[in-house]
């Protein structure tokens, strides 16, 4: 009997491991359907993401590009803005650029194809993919390091160049005495000399920001303090000479001389080839060239006239965002 017993359990030993192999390749083989899901999910994954990121990228930049020729020249959407790069497998695209409440909103759409590896093994070949975004164009109504010198308006020469549709190169010379008949006492003189800060407007304060622009924000519709007429000879204007520089535009002039206000009707930007401020006040000027630019920024809300500076920013991204 004690032999009977002590073969049984070599025999159940032998058995054993027979068994075990039996119970993992059964695990495995179990296990081999979620492992393949889970590979294909991971990377055909991946070059979704991959593919979604690139077309992303690519509207917004197209976007980008359209509003700025927009800006530019008035022209949009041309052909190079309607193909992807590289181009992909069931490429669709569209450029639109419609008014908005302000300015001009340039909207690209795209969609394309991802091919589809590990999971053609459960039946999806391809996967669609799209994006959109917008980018909002309009005159610039918020300025930065602007210099402390206004322009008025309804200045002659300002006036000529917007009439050459902003393409005119030459150089103005406008006058720091005005020469303009319609301007009237309530805006007397081509030029202001601005408080931008409303603080004791020093000349040392001043200067800083004839050299460096000022350093906060200035907004079309502001009222800012400031001087009609010559600058104090204190002041340094050489370093001007041959730069540019963005100006405030000033629409009106509310009371006179030492409580000056002027509103900010919006910004030009100007490259300053001389300047003259001693001698006959007949004969003290400023000469500029008008410059067109367009410019990163928020348009802003409110409606600021257009002198040839404009400013663009994505409104809206894959339905996040509000171009209104």
């Amino acid at each position: 009997m004690r032999i009977q017993h002590l073969f049984a359990l070599r025999k159940q030993t032998h058995l054993t491991p027979q068994n075990d192999r039996g119970s993992i390749a059964l695990i495995a083989a179990l296990a081999f359907l979620p492992l393949s899901l889970s590979l294909a999910v991971v990377a055909d994954g991946g070059r979704v993401w991959s593919h979604k990121t690139s077309i992303q990228n690519e509207v917004e930049a197209k976007a980008l590009a359209v509003a700025q020729k927009w800006a530019t020249n008035r022209t949009a959407c041309s052909n190079s803005d309607l193909t992807l790069t590289p181009t992909s497998s069931g490429e669709q695209i569209t450029c639109d650029v419609s008014p908005p409440t302000n300015g001009v909103v340039a909207t690209v759409s795209a969609s394309s194809s991802v091919d589809l590896y590990f999971a053609q093994l459960f039946g999806r070949e391809t996967s669609r993919i799209a994006s959109t975004a917008s980018v909002r164009v309009g005159p610039t109504s918020s300025g930065v390091n602007v210099l402390p010198i206004a322009i008025y308006k309804d200045n002659s020469s300002l006036l000529n160049w917007l009439k050459t549709g902003m393409t005119s190169t030459q150089i103005y010379k406008i006058n720091i005495q005005s020469e303009d008949e319609d301007c009237s006492e309530r805006a007397p003189g081509n030029w202001a000399l601005l408080d931008l800060n409303g603080g004791s407007n020093s000349a040392r304060e001043t200067q800083a920001w004839i050299e460096s622009g000022y350093p906060g924000v200035i907004n079309s519709g502001q009222l800012v303090s400031g001087d009609p007429g010559i600058p104090s000879s204190g002041l340094k204007f050489d370093s001007l000479v041959g730069k540019s520089a963005v100006l405030p535009v000033f629409s009106t002039l509310n009371l006179n001389g030492d409580n000056a206000l002027y509103e900010i009707a919006g910004f030009v930007k100007v490259k300053i080839t001389a300047i003259r401020f001693q001698g006959e006040s007949e004969y003290r000027h400023i000469k500029v060239v008008f410059q067109k630019e367009s410019i990163p920024g928020d348009p802003g809300s409110n409606s600021a006239k257009n002198y040839g500076l404009t400013s663009w920013s994505v409104c809206s991204f894959d339905g996040n965002g509000d171009c209104s």
